[in-house]
This record gives C-alpha cells, sequence and structure tokens, in this order.
C-alpha cells in the first residue's frame, strides 16, 4: 500500500498509492477517490460481487446505474458496440472533461451499470487522481459519488472516512463544494437529447 495519512487508510495519490488502489480494485475493492467534481467510488464494473458491495455501501438502489470512466476514447469499445454519429464531434470537442455521454451498451454489460436499459453512461477521465487511477487499473472504472443515497457528496477523503466502510482505500485529495457536476447527453437515438445541464453549456453541446 502506499505511504497511509496520518495512519489511516487514507493513501496519499502518488504513484505508489494509486499502484495500492488499482490492486484493491482488482481484488474487488472498493476505491474512493477525487475527481473535478466531487469524490467518488470506483469498482471493476465487470466484478459483479464488487458491484453488489458498492451498491450495498451507497444504499443504493438497483434501478438507479452508474457512470463509468475511461482513460481514453479507444476503451469504448468494451462498453458500447458502436457509436452514434453525434458522439464523435463531442467526444472531439469535449473529452477529457465533465460531458457524460449515455451510449448504446454492449450486451453482458452489469445491469447494475446498465439498469436494465440497454444503455451505459461514460465519460473520459480528466488529468488528476482519477485519470491516475483508471490508467494503471487498465479498464474502466465507476464513478458514482461518495455518500450514502439521498446524503449530500463527499468532497474530501476524510469526509469519506467518516462514513465508508473500513474497507474501503481512499485515495488522499478534496474537491470544490461548489463545483458543477457533468453534462449528461443522450445520444443513443442518433440525435442529442440534454438529460442534465450541467458544467458544458448546452449552447456548446447544440451548435
Amino acid at each position: 500500500m502506499g505511504a497511509p495519512v496520518d495512519g489511516s487508510r487514507i493513501t496519499r495519490p502518488d504513484e505508489d498509492g494509486i499502484t495500492a488502489a488499482a490492486r484493491h480494485l482488482s481484488c474487488g475493492g472498493i476505491v474512493g477517490y477525487p475527481t473535478e467534481t466531487v469524490f467518488g467510488l470506483a469498482v471493476d464494473p465487470f466484478d459483479e460481487g464488487a458491484l453488489d458491495r458498492l451498491f450495498s455501501l451507497k444504499g443504493r438502489p438497483p434501478d438507479r446505474p452508474v457512470l463509468l470512466l475511461i482513460e481514453k476514447p479507444g476503451d469504448l469499445y468494451q462498453l458500447t458496440p458502436n457509436l452514434p454519429d453525434p458522439a464523435h464531434r463531442l467526444i472531439d470537442r469535449h473529452w477529457p472533461g465533465p460531458l457524460t455521454l449515455v451510449l448504446p451498451a454492449v450486451v453482458g454489460l452489469s445491469s447494475f451499470v446498465t439498469s436494465n436499459s440497454g444503455t451505459v453512461a461514460v465519460r473520459q477521465a480528466s488529468p488528476g487522481p482519477a485519470l491516475d487511477l483508471v490508467t494503471r487499473f487498465g479498464r474502466p472504472i465507476t464513478s458514482t459519488s461518495a455518500n450514502p443515497t439521498g446524503q449530500p457528496p463527499s468532497t474530501s477523503s476524510h469526509h469519506v472516512a467518516t462514513w465508508a466502510d473500513p474497507g474501503v482505500l481512499i485515495l488522499e485529495g478534496t474537491c470544490d463544494p461548489d463545483a458543477t457536476p457533468s453534462t449528461l447527453v443522450d445520444v443513443t437515438a442518433g440525435e442529442l437529447r440534454i438529460l442534465r445541464e450541467g458544467a458544458v453549456p448546452s449552447s456548446d453541446i447544440l451548435t
């Protein structure tokens, strides 16, 4: 494990800490990590047991899907069978960054991820601990907010440590409590449908 902070399970997001976090994911563990908006919780989205533990930790209803982070657009092949035409322009203009795309999901992707909708929500990680983690892990990770369902999202590693299970490894960091969430755009029908206004203005999406 990387160097702990104040003797706790909070680990510095340096090379050793990121390596330890990626190893924890590989073993079915949960990792808390800072993003450009709020703290996120990562598990391996292809590990059904890890997803079940994630949903249990949050008290999250199984009919609410989770967003996934990828390292680069080339990793989308693991999650979607085809990329609708409008998605290419948005990816070129806004990734990496706070834009989440809803895409057709590959067959067999967990219902924890898709909520049986046939779609998957994906964003390319921005530079920082989130990108370092997904890069070291080598495949997509989940990016659901670090909080019990119905409670405000955590914005610091120490806040996550106050409520999360002791088995959760936490990367040290803080987030801006006033940060705007990612913009959520559905492109599955071959056209743009904004599901949530966010950090990327709708005017930049539709023009």
